[in-house]
């Protein structure tokens, strides 16, 4: 026996007794009560051991402090919690253990979740409960068992049954549990519950089964990519075109087979679409297995998940080579026909333009002998003829006019005409200038806009639209009204509006759209004279400048005329 030092005897006498008393009871073990080293205060419980021989003697005893042991006992302690909070914790996951035969050993509430049983249901029982019939019949549970037994662990997935007979998909893996010796004591099985996912991935097969399917079906040539555009997928329909295997185009391989003259844009219009993520519609031309290049339109739209982030892309390219052939044919056949048709319209406009010159000498002609009748022999003439005269003569006056004016629009059909920068507010000032003994006689009133941009224009074609609209708000005022024009000007969005606003009689509704129209005079209360032809000479004026021309009016209130420019 080991024996104390000589400054402890009366705590080692007590000791003894108990080591005396183990003896006499023929104990292997016993834990003494608390003994303080010497010159210290602290106590510790001493075990000991009792080795005996045949004889029946006590050999050793041996004693130690049990500190380590309590230490390694905490240490176990803290590891098997942390082992079960670990447990409890793994959602989604059923962790358990096995014996050596396979029969359950331990339980956590997940696995009670996942597979419906509570411990004291389950435990003891064998883990064939959880494998369906045919699983069983097959020997799966044994094969799972010798596969994790022979190999160290044995990972698995497939359906298993729960508690109340419905069937879930568990991934899993078992692992064989073996001591210091080697011996088998057991296993640990962690089983996973995705049936969510596997129904997931087998909704997903279904789904791209019947896209394959229809996609397959169609004329046109289908495909999918990635995200990032690489190509993940192209139909027999494209290969069979291509007459290259479809490994060979994945990714961004299929721009091989595009037009070299088309590449760099269609591989622009892709990239593009795929960084803003918008649909892609865009023509090109493929090589063809025959090396033939046809032209195709391409479409491609985005699928997106509930976040609204692009998961894939689908695209098609339909075969539109003679679409593309027979509407090239038709527009250059269009362009003809337009071009003859032009040449045509030039040459009647310079007929009638060479008519209407022509037609001025006789006119001139009657109206200078109908005056030489009145002023030589008026005397020899009754009122009847020289009223016949007076008529003769306004007749070809009017005449005159109209003719003048046919050639005024004639010639805006053909001549050259020379647009650059004008200065909209002289322009105005240079036809009040011209009108000012109008706008004095009809004592009318002029206000102006504060705004005026330079335009696009030529500035004598300009001085004609305004003192067109400047000479209609002056005579179309009804004779009780001193007129009121309000000229303005606004610029925005590059294009520039002047308006010239008066308080006339106004313009039906209905007649807006025809007063731009050639010989077109609407009645009206003014007996205004002219020819019909003032608003469309505006009108052939207003395109040559690029322009346009038009007009809002409410009958009896008076009208605003606006023409619309080119900003400068």
């Amino acid at each position: 026996m080991l024996a104390p030092s000589e400054g402890c005897r009366s705590q080692m006498s007590k000791w003894g007794a108990h080591v005396r008393s183990a003896v006499r009871r023929r104990e292997r073990t016993r834990e003494a009560p608390p003994v303080a080293p010497p010159g210290t205060s602290v106590k510790a419980r001493l075990p000991f051991a009792i080795s005996w021989k045949w004889l029946g003697q006590v050999v050793a005893l041996l004693a130690a402090s049990v500190t380590e042991r309590r230490q390694a006992r905490s240490a176990l302690w803290q590891v098997e919690e942390r082992f079960r909070l670990l447990v409890e914790s793994a959602k989604g996951y059923a962790i358990y253990m096995l014996d050596a035969e396979g029969r359950i050993a331990t339980w956590s509430a997940e696995a009670e979740r996942i597979k419906g049983y509570r411990a004291e249901e389950i435990i003891g029982k064998s883990f064939h409960t959880f494998f369906t019939p045919e699983d069983i019949q097959g020997g799966v549970p044994e094969q799972v068992l010798r596969t994790a037994r022979e190999e160290g662990e044995a990972r698995y997935e497939g359906w298993r049954v729960r508690k109340d007979g419905s069937r879930f998909c568990a991934e899993g893996v078992i692992t064989a549990i073996r001591d210091e010796s080697g011996a088998l004591n057991g296993y640990s099985k962690v089983a996973h519950d995705v049936t969510d996912r596997k129904r997931a991935e087998e909704a997903l097969r279904q789904s791209e089964t019947r896209f394959r399917t229809l996609s397959e079906g169609l004329p046109q040539l289908v495909w999918t990519s990635l995200p990032d555009g690489r190509c993940d997928y192209l139909s027999p329909q494209w290969v069979r075109y291509t007459g290259i295997p479809e490994e060979e185009q994945l990714g961004f391989g299929w721009l091989a087979q595009v037009d070299p003259d088309d590449r760099e844009r269609a591989a622009a219009a892709w990239k593009r679409t795929v960084e803003t993520h918008t649909t892609l519609d865009v023509e090109f031309r493929i090589r063809g297995a025959d090396g033939a290049h046809r032209w195709f339109k391409t479409r491609a739209m985005p699928l997106r998940d509930s976040e609204g982030r692009v998961v894939k892309w689908f695209g098609t390219n339909t075969d539109v080579d003679d679409q593309k052939r027979t509407s090239e044919l038709l527009e250059a056949k269009v362009q003809e026909r337009t071009a003859q048709l032009k040449a045509s319209l030039s040459s009647v406009e310079e007929l009638l333009y060479t008519i209407a010159h022509d037609l001025r000498a006789p006119n001139r002609h009657m109206q200078s002998f109908a005056q030489l009748l009145l002023l030589e022999h008026a005397d020899r003439l009754d009122d009847t003829a020289r009223d016949y005269l007076s008529r003769i003569g306004a007749a070809a006056a009017r005449n005159d006019e109209l003719i003048r004016d046919l050639l005024e629009y004639g010639r805006l059909s053909h001549e050259a005409v020379a647009l650059a920068p004008v200065d909209l507010r002289q322009t105005v000032q240079a036809v009040l200038r011209a009108v000012a003994g109008e706008i004095q006689h009809r004592h009318a009133h002029v206000q102006f806009g504060q705004e005026w941009p330079r335009v696009v224009a030529n500035e004598r074609l300009l001085e004609k639209i305004l003192t067109n609209f400047m000479t209609n708000a002056l005579t179309y005022a009804p004779p009780d009204r001193e007129p009121e024009i309000t000229i303005s000007a606004e610029s925005e969005g590059g294009k520039a509006v002047l308006r010239v606003q008066d308080n006339g009689i106004g313009i039906p509704a209905e007649q807006i759209g025809r007063v731009f129209e050639p010989f077109i005079r609407l009645p009206s209360a003014t007996n205004a004279p002219g020819t019909g032809m003032g608003l469309a000479i505006v009108k052939k004026a207003a395109e040559r400048l690029n322009g346009a021309v038009g007009a809002d009016s409410t009958l009896g209130k008076g009208s605003c005329f606006w023409l619309e420019l080119q900003a400068a």
